[in-house]
């Protein structure tokens, strides 16, 4: 499913200068790093845990459609 939506992503122009699984990786190691973070200080988001993936992940979003 991930490499769907990801393959979905490259087709539109979404991935600028990466391949799939470049970008996949990428968003593999936010989800890795947050949940890892969030699993040791339930905390360490701050009072909006949720809000704080959606804008980490809306913001590997917005760069992953610029070129390196």
């Amino acid at each position: 499913l991930l490499r769907e939506r990801f393959e979905r992503l490259a087709a539109a122009g979404a991935v600028a200068g990466r391949t799939v699984e470049d970008a996949m990786g990428q968003f593999n190691a936010l989800c890795e790093g947050l949940a890892t973070v969030e699993l040791r200080n339930p905390r360490a988001l701050g009072d909006d845990p949720e809000g704080a993936w959606r804008r980490a992940i809306a913001t590997l979003l917005r760069g992953l459609a610029v070129a390196p």
